[in-house]
């Protein structure tokens, strides 16, 4: 019994005795992450990669609507725009993106810049612009004006964090 009373001891007051001597010092001061994407539900987030990091995308869209009901197995029985898409990291802050469509054979190239960080308590925030030139390539009704099969976009993305 008396083994027994001395190992317990000796467990308890350990951690004690020991936790104070290995606490770091010095702060920690990792990168704000309020998503683990680039994009969430198809919208853009203000997350790009880090250096060399390779991002590959697929989407699907369905066409015929949900109200169509058991028929169409609410909607998957239908068409769907399918993307692919092939992303990288440039820098820490820098991410392209090269993608097509089969909605008309869209071909498009962004580029995201992450602009800021902020890390307040209680409401961490991030910015970043976010840009790019789509062109249809297989236009149906191919206009007259070939100007007018470019699409040129550009947003400002702004993510935070309520808890």
């Amino acid at each position: 019994m008396r083994n027994i009373s001395i190992l317990i001891f000796a467990i308890i007051f350990s951690n004690s005795i020991f936790a104070q001597s290995w606490q770091r010092q010095e702060e920690i001061n990792e990168p704000l992450s309020l998503f683990s994407s680039v994009e969430a539900l198809n919208l853009p987030t203000a997350e790009t990669l880090g250096k060399g990091d390779i991002y590959f995308h697929i989407s699907h869209k369905f066409t015929t609507p949900i109200s169509e009901g058991f028929n169409e197995l609410f909607g998957f029985d239908g068409g769907v725009i399918m993307r692919l898409a092939l992303g990288y990291g440039i820098t820490d802050n820098l991410f392209t993106q090269i993608g097509r469509t089969n909605n008309e054979g869209n071909i498009d190239l962004q580029l995201k810049y992450k602009v800021s960080e902020f890390k307040l308590n209680e409401l961490p925030f991030a910015i970043a612009l976010n840009g790019g030139v789509a062109y249809y390539s297989k236009k149906i009704n191919e206009p007259e004006d070939k100007s007018r099969l470019w699409q040129f976009y550009a947003n400002l993305i702004a993510n935070t964090f309520i808890d």
